[in-house]
């Protein structure tokens, strides 16, 4: 009885808690890494707009329009990361594709295209959501630093 196999459907409970482990380590390491960038692209930003040598209302306006950039920037690379892996550019990928090849040799049908970049971004594993939840705060960040301003004023 013990050395009964567990259907493939069936998985061990102990080795789903060791993956959520892993990927919540592999979350974490990349969302530090990501807000660690942002933070010292906020911190250039708020040096190049004079943050730190200016009034208290004209230097927060400036830390709230820093903040709000690094977010709109983390934001759109958590957007454009999380198209690329569900197929949203695989036309425009097709097109340069068919273009280029078509002097060369005929080109691979669409559907052949999209079938082979799909089994490419099975292997490829990764995820946007470290880019949205850096983008999130900044954004809360700024919004907050907005209304203090806004206070101030």
């Amino acid at each position: 009885m013990g050395s009964e196999q567990l259907p493939e459907n069936v998985q061990n409970p102990q080795k789903k808690q060791d993956l959520k482990r892993v990927r919540l380590a592999a979350f974490l390491k990349r969302f530090a890494i990501v807000s660690g960038v942002g933070t010292l692209l906020c911190f250039g930003l708020m040096t190049v707009l004079d943050v730190f040598s200016l009034k208290q209302d004209q230097a927060v306006r400036n830390a709230c329009d820093a903040f709000f950039v690094v977010a709109v920037f983390l934001l759109a690379v958590g957007i454009f990361g999380w198209l690329t892996r569900t197929g949203g550019f695989h036309g425009l990928g097709y097109s340069a594709y068919s273009r280029y090849t078509l002097r060369k040799e005929k080109p691979l049908s669409y559907y052949d295209y999209v079938s082979s970049k799909n089994e490419k971004a099975q292997t490829k594993r990764g995820s946007s959501l470290p880019y949205f939840a850096a983008g999130a705060i900044f954004l809360l960040v700024a919004a907050v630093l907005l209304i203090v301003y806004y206070n101030l004023a």
